[in-house]
């Protein structure tokens, strides 16, 4: 690809043969050159050389802790079928073939089916345990895809689809019809080429009353959700950069095209976007890698948020709705805000993280008016295309990174509440029951109402009357960074500033195949 930079990794082939037939793996392989000779390579790319290089590892089956420990990540989180976990064991440079793997899975404990004799007493523990989950109301708008992986990684492993789906259909009826209702809606053919091409980012602003706002992004192609934000920043610029910058590092890669809304907290990140696209291609234009466009018009990350709302959200959506509408939560009162924020971020944060941790993993399947939808896990989409797909990530310039980084490292995008007024709260909590200070979604009282309700009207009025009393410590809220461009450096440069103002106020600008022209 043009721009690209060299991977010329010949002078350490020697270095890298010697670690590969030690028993390293791919992953441990790329760290190590990117740890010691600030080489950065793809695991592609790694393939690629030693196939080369002639040098293969006959997969006889080497049964080591540190295989078993992957199994183990693969099978629970991942939820990978055995086929799958293959793939990415092999990829990753370890020595295993399908027999043994499939071997000392099974003497891990980690069985895919449940004995004939089994049979009733399992269903028994199914529909017990459904119906446990089902109280807890996580899973409440939970589809078929997430249910599945839902109950494979933190559950019961050892269960059916259809065995799992027809529990549900007896359980929770109702609930099966109102995903079904809210699957009624169809959109158009979407195609990208491959991972890390085009990701898809915006905010979700239906929480943004009561505090809470959270920012997405998503891989257009395979779905993959980059990053998830959920706290009391997601609409200014400055934390919108963080996001961005806090993902390529910790993925070490960043796609080709970003888009995104026209709102005020999209300047940044299109700017330090571009900047990083310029250290590869110093000619690119900035309308060969960013596209503004309306939010409706967004298509990836509107739909995923659709997928979180009808999902989990919805619930607590009716919640905070009610509690407005008692006269239990005003948007002035600064004593409604910080109680709120104080049991609620935390609980907020666990679910929307959990979701997408089992967004990542949930099968995509066909879909027969959409013959160019992508089939497949977003996990292995993402990060194990097959070899006939092309991953279009880029290396971010570690010195962009820093000097961007520098600018924005001192604000503390986690921080929801003044680590004072935070722990004073979850001192009160504590005083109230609450172990380690925070509310337990898990927590019933004997009648059979959910803990956090009441915790919020105690701590409320606890929070009230501190404040009233004009008593140590003062609870305060935290600020906002605000002054998008007098942050750093991007503003220094006024023709790309001016370039973004003329590309936010222009037409809605759609990626498509044909870009792959621009920047092959």
């Amino acid at each position: 690809m043009a721009g690209r930079p060299s991977k010329d990794i010949l002078r350490y082939k020697d270095e890298i043969i010697e670690l590969f037939l030690q028993g390293s793996t791919n992953r441990n392989i790329v760290s190590y050159l990117s740890d010691n000779y600030n080489v950065e390579i793809g695991h592609r790319t790694l393939e690629r050389r030693l196939a080369e290089w002639g040098v293969r590892k006959n997969h006889q089956n080497i049964d080591t802790p540190q295989l078993r420990a992957r199994i183990s990540v693969l099978f629970f989180q991942c939820c990978l079928g055995d086929k799958d976990i293959l793939y990415v064991l092999q990829r990753e440079g370890y020595s295993i073939n399908a027999r043994g793997l499939s071997r000392i899975r099974k003497s891990m404990g980690l069985l895919r089916r449940v004995s004939p004799f089994d049979q009733e007493e399992s269903q028994r523990l199914l529909l017990e345990t459904v119906q446990k989950e089902l109280d807890k109301g996580f899973i409440e708008g939970f589809g078929r895809g997430n249910l599945y992986s839902y109950f494979r990684s933190k559950v019961m492993h050892i269960v059916s689809r259809d065995r799992l789906f027809a529990a549900i259909k007896t359980l929770d009826p109702d609930g099966v019809t109102r995903r079904l209702r809210d699957l009624q809606r169809h959109r158009g053919e979407y195609i990208i080429p491959g991972p890390n091409y085009l990701w898809s980012i915006d905010g979700y602003c239906k929480f943004n009353f009561w505090g809470f706002e959270m920012y997405a992004s998503i891989d257009a192609y395979s779905r993959y959700i980059t990053w998830i934000y959920v706290g009391i920043t997601s609409r200014t610029a400055v934390s919108v950069l963080r996001q961005y910058l806090d993902t390529i590092e910790s993925e070490k890669v960043f796609p080709q095209i970003l888009r995104s809304d026209r709102g005020t907290e999209t300047p940044l990140v299109a700017a330090a976007h571009y900047r990083f696209r310029q250290c590869h291609q110093p000619e690119v234009d900035f309308a060969e890698c960013y596209r503004f466009g309306t939010s409706t018009a967004n298509q990836r990350i509107e739909a995923w948020w659709g997928q979180l709302t009808h999902s989990m959200l919805f619930r607590w959506r009716d919640y905070f709705l009610r509690l407005s509408d008692d006269n239990l939560y005003h948007p002035d009162s600064l004593v409604d805000r910080i109680t709120l924020l104080a049991i609620y971020m935390p609980i907020l944060r666990e679910e929307v993280h959990a979701f997408v941790r089992l967004w990542n993993v949930h099968k995509i399947r066909r879909q027969p008016n959409r013959p160019n939808c992508v089939v497949g896990q977003p996990l292995m989409l993402y990060h194990w295309p097959k070899d006939d797909v092309q991953n279009h990530g880029l290396a971010p310039d570690r010195e962009l990174l820093r000097e961007l980084q520098r600018d924005v490292g001192d604000w503390d995008i986690d921080e929801y509440l003044p680590t004072q007024t935070k722990n004073w709260c979850r001192g009160q909590l504590l005083g109230l029951g609450c172990p380690s200070g925070r509310v337990n979604m898990d927590q019933f009282f004997p009648d059979g109402s959910r803990a956090h309700c009441e915790m919020y009207l105690q701590l409320r009025e606890i929070v009230r009357e501190h404040i009233i009393s004009g008593e140590e410590p003062v609870l305060e809220e935290s600020m906002r960074p605000t002054g998008a461009w007098n942050w750093q450096s991007l503003a220094q440069d006024t023709s790309l500033v001016e370039e973004i103002v003329i590309h936010m106020e222009g037409r809605d600008e759609l990626a498509t195949i044909e870009d792959l022209t621009m920047i092959q």
